[in-house]
């Protein structure tokens, strides 16, 4: 598995004129705005509770993919034979496409 280039965590959803996540003092790649030293990015939807969930969604990514690579390593360790399981199988297809890879 190839390393990860993209912003760590925490991240912080949050409604300013619409939903947002942010982290202090971060460049991200598709960045909505730039207010001091604060990056953001939209959550878009014409759903209020839609852009909502899609903030917190994007907020918990660097969490979610951590915690996916620790329990794809613990599963192929103690597991060998899960490695052509269509869950690890999936779960390393994620991972990949976390990381840009095709």
């Amino acid at each position: 598995m190839s390393e990860a280039k993209f912003t760590p965590g925490p991240w912080v959803a949050f409604k300013g004129a619409g939903w947002c996540v942010s982290r202090p003092n971060a460049k991200m790649a598709h960045m909505v705005g730039m207010h001091a030293n604060f990056s953001m990015v939209a959550a878009e939807s014409d759903d209020e509770k839609e852009a909502e969930a899609n903030a917190h969604l994007i907020a918990a990514a660097p969490e979610l993919y951590e915690a996916l690579a620790d329990l794809v390593k613990v599963l192929e360790m103690a597991f060998p034979s899960l490695d052509n399981t269509k869950s690890v199988k999936s779960a390393l297809s994620a991972l990949a496409k976390a990381r840009g890879e095709t």
